[in-house]
């Protein structure tokens, strides 16, 4: 998209809405914009967002937001942090590109337009991804390469099909356990074990994790809540789940076999034996 930026000077003044025929960038009431229903990213007030106030009240706004009308009002594909940053600042306007779209198509340009965010935590990866999927699904269309929805996702995101499926699978727990998928106290293995649960449970598991301390719920734990939440038509209440988390894990012990040194080739030493065993019993299982 090639926008002629030396209108936007004026984007912030006090003329009415009007679109710029040539640049298709129009100026846009700030109090008419509304977020995006479900935007998966978070917009921090944090150094970042300072940064960005700090460049807009320099030079104003120099990517103009995607927006499409929603009722006499504005919705955001693209830009919320921008708009977030000239309401900090206290503009009435800001420049924007105005199309109609559908649902559909509105939220895989939200979610294009942002994954090249860096450093994007993985529960908004997660949701993203499940929003975007949701998408593709619904537009019932393999399109002309006939690929499917986590083929087209695997390529559109550079990552293997499993890792696309993964992500789609942990956009569906439930919110209250998405912090904690981004501060580590529930690793993505646990919670793609916990996905599979009762939303009940799953309300439960994360009220175990906000409990106190340092609590971390290991993918065996999770793997037994789940097993327990299968055998049952209700959910499982906090007691059970507390139980289930408190169950201490003996790590795996690897099983050793000896070999007499006078097996192995003279003038080995510990190193070049074991290597020499690997061969042996590799050769043998041909």
């Amino acid at each position: 998209m090639n926008l002629n930026l030396s209108n936007l000077p004026g984007a912030f003044g006090e003329t009415e809405t009007k679109p710029d025929m040539e640049s298709g960038v129009s100026e846009i009431d700030a109090n008419l914009l509304d977020e995006f229903a479900g935007h998966p990213y978070s917009v921090n007030d944090d150094e970042a967002m300072d940064d960005l106030v700090e460049s807009i009240q320099r030079i104003g706004i120099a990517t103009p937001l995607l927006v499409r009308p929603a009722d006499g009002r504005y919705q955001i594909i693209s830009g919320h942090r921008r708009a977030h940053a000239a309401r900090i600042i206290g503009l009435d306007r800001v420049p924007a590109v105005v199309r109609d779209m559908d649902d559909d198509t509105a939220v895989i340009t939200m979610v294009d337009s942002n994954k090249s965010r860096p450093n994007i935590p993985l529960s908004e990866q997660a949701k993203a991804m499940l929003m975007r999927h949701d998408a593709i699904m619904h537009q019932g269309s393999r399109g002309e390469t006939g690929e499917t929805s986590r083929q087209q996702l695997s390529r559109e995101n550079e990552m293997g099909e499993k890792t696309v499926a993964r992500l789609v699978q942990l956009g569906q727990l439930d919110e209250r356990l998405m912090p904690h998928l981004d501060d580590g106290s529930l690793p993505a293995r646990s919670g793609l074990q916990v996905v599979m649960t009762k939303p009940g449970t799953q309300r439960n598991v994360a009220g175990w994790l906000e409990g106190g301390g340092k609590r971390k719920l290991g993918e065996a734990q999770a793997k037994t809540i789940r097993s327990l939440d299968e055998q049952q038509a209700e959910e499982l209440d906090p007691g059970t789940i507390a139980v289930a988390c408190a169950v201490e894990r003996k790590p795996k012990t690897k099983e050793y076999v000896r070999v007499p040194r006078e097996w192995i080739p003279a003038g080995m030493d510990d190193d070049d034996a074991i290597e020499w065993i690997h061969r042996a019993i590799n050769e043998y299982s041909k």
